[in-house]
């Protein structure tokens, strides 16, 4: 008879441990869900900023960073997270009009975003050159097209002269020269 009790009370101390793990985890789960979304929206509102400085003395710009690249139907496909309040980083524009770059020629250092806006009524792919292999910057590729009104955004990290082309027109081109 005791060793029956025994038995019953071992399984009651494992129901409720597995009580206690899945609480737990679920609510590691809605946490998780509420950071990823305050992640989402935070990312949201920094691509939406000029990436000037326009807090006053004393106020943070420290913002989260997302945990991972994000793509949002309403802004676009994102390269690479990064956190566009450094006053250091800049953010420039080059729309694509369905048949050609502008500015089809621009420069900027190491670290500044650029934003390849398709104002054209198709798809467009902003690769890095040469066409169809894009091995000169392999990083610098939307790995896809872009729909008309969306955009794609490039963080570059290495110096250089870095020719590109609209992979689905690759007459279309332009230069990006990165310094240091």
């Amino acid at each position: 008879m005791l060793k029956k009790h025994k038995q019953i009370l071992v399984v009651i101390i494992v129901l409720i441990l597995a009580g206690i793990g899945y609480v737990l985890f679920a609510k590691s789960g809605q946490q998780n869900d509420q950071e990823l979304s305050t992640n989402q929206s935070t990312q949201s509102e920094t691509q939406n900023q000029s990436g000037t400085d326009s807090t006053t003395p004393g106020e943070s710009t420290e913002q989260p960073k997302p945990a991972e690249p994000v793509t949002t139907e309403s802004k676009g496909v994102f390269s690479d997270e990064y956190d566009i309040t450094n006053v250091d980083i800049q953010v420039f524009e080059v729309s694509y009009s369905g048949g050609q770059f502008l500015p089809n020629s621009l420069e900027i250092k190491v670290g500044d975003i650029v934003v390849f806006k398709n104002d054209s009524p198709g798809d467009f792919w902003p690769a890095s050159g040469p066409h169809p292999t894009h091995t000169a910057y392999p990083e610098f590729d939307a790995k896809s097209a872009i729909a008309s009104g969306k955009t794609f955004d490039f963080k570059f990290l290495k110096a250089g002269s870095w020719k590109f082309h609209n992979h689905l027109n690759p007459e279309a081109t332009g230069t990006i020269v990165v310094t240091k």
